[in-house]
């Protein structure tokens, strides 16, 4: 087994971030939700939107050696006025 790192997403791992969610999300549209619609991810504006992202956003991706098996993409917000605080 080769040494598993995790690291921020750079834009050269947009193919690899793309190729897992169009996995994961045919996944969840062949076992749980038909309606999704997969067409999306291969538009201009999704592939902008997704390097957008891992320009701006938390992303984070996982290489076992020179495979790149996972990613986490999140987004912080500050809190709105109404929110609950705890």
């Amino acid at each position: 087994m080769e040494q598993i790192i995790v690291r921020r997403a750079i834009e050269a791992d947009f193919g690899n971030i793309h190729r897992m969610l169009l996995s994961l999300l045919t996944y969840e549209h062949d076992n749980f939700d038909d309606s999704l619609r997969l067409d999306w991810l291969n538009n201009e504006a999704a592939k902008e939107m997704l390097i957008q992202r891992i320009k701006n956003d938390v992303v984070f991706v996982v290489y076992n050696g020179d495979e790149a098996i996972g990613y986490l993409l999140g987004k912080i917000f500050e809190p709105s006025p109404n929110s609950a605080r705890h």
